[in-house]
């Protein structure tokens, strides 16, 4: 192993804070993908839900409309 036999005693204090820098730069990169990310599958659930709201709007008809008005008023 590379770091076999050394403790975090013996590494100098600057060593200590490049490493620590480092894994706060990593781990700022992961936050902001999966900020990213997120922001992305936001945006494909809009675009997901206008398709289908198009889609249902064309097909819907006066008698459809009627039946579903009538069932969801029974339904408590």
């Amino acid at each position: 192993m590379l770091f076999s036999g050394t403790k975090v005693s013996d590494l100098s204090k600057t060593s200590i804070i490049i490493i620590v820098v480092g894994l706060l730069i990593v781990g700022s990169g992961a936050y902001l993908f999966t900020e990213i990310g997120d922001e992305v599958l936001e945006q494909e659930k809009f675009a997901v839900d206008a398709v289908a709201s198009d889609i249902v709007n064309e097909r819907q008809s006066p008698g459809c409309q009627l039946l579903w008005d009538g069932l969801q008023k029974q339904v408590p």
